[in-house]
C-alpha cells in the first residue's frame, strides 16, 4: 500500500514539472545587447551608467555601470527577457519585452541608440556614441583676464587721450 502512495506522489511531481517546462517554454530567448560606449569619441570612463528601457511606458529593463565587470572590459552587457503570449491580450510581466516592442538605450540618461525587438534575436552588438556638452556659464578665468586686459587697455586709452586733448573751460 505504502509503494502505491509513493508512486503517485512521483506521478503528481513529474505531472507538475512537465506543467511547468510547458509554461516556461512560452518565455522567448533573453535578448543580450553588448557593445562599446563612448562619450566624446573616448572609452567611457567607471561608472558610466547604461540603461535599456521600454520606449513606450518608459520602464528600466536593465541596467550596467561601465567597468563594473571586469571580464567585459571598455564594454557594456545587458539582457533582457522577452515573453511571448499565448494571448496577445496578456498583461507584459515587469522587466519583459515583446517582439516589435521599440527599447531605447540611455548613456548617463541621455539617449544613444533606439531599436525594435526582432524575431529572433539573440545576441546584438550595439556601440553607444554620446556626446556630453558642456554646459555655458561664468567664463573660466582665463576669459576674465582677458576682460580685465581689455578693460584695462581701454581705461589707458581714455588717459592718454585726455592728457594730449585737455578739456578748457
Amino acid at each position: 500500500m505504502k509503494i502505491i502512495d509513493l508512486r503517485n506522489i512521483i506521478l503528481v511531481i513529474t505531472v507538475m514539472m512537465l506543467c511547468s517546462a510547458i509554461v516556461n517554454a512560452f518565455q522567448g530567448p533573453d535578448n543580450i545587447y553588448f557593445g562599446a560606449v563612448k562619450l566624446n569619441d573616448v572609452p567611457a570612463p567607471p561608472g558610466t551608467a547604461i540603461e535599456l528601457k521600454r520606449a513606450a511606458t518608459s520602464e528600466t529593463l536593465a541596467t550596467y555601470s561601465m567597468k563594473s565587470n571586469p571580464e567585459i572590459g571598455e564594454n557594456y552587457l545587458l539582457k533582457v527577457a522577452t515573453d511571448i503570449p499565448t494571448d496577445p491580450s496578456d498583461v507584459l510581466p515587469p522587466g519583459t519585452v515583446r517582439y516589435g516592442d521599440e527599447i531605447i538605450s540611455l548613456v548617463n540618461g541621455e539617449q544613444a541608440a533606439s531599436m525594435i525587438i526582432e524575431d529572433p534575436l539573440g545576441f546584438r552588438e550595439v556601440n553607444l556614441t554620446s556626446t556630453v556638452v558642456s554646459a555655458v556659464g561664468v567664463p573660466t578665468l582665463s576669459q576674465w583676464g582677458v576682460i580685465m586686459l581689455i578693460l584695462a587697455l581701454l581705461c589707458q586709452g581714455i588717459h592718454t587721450i585726455r592728457k594730449q586733448y585737455p578739456v578748457h573751460t
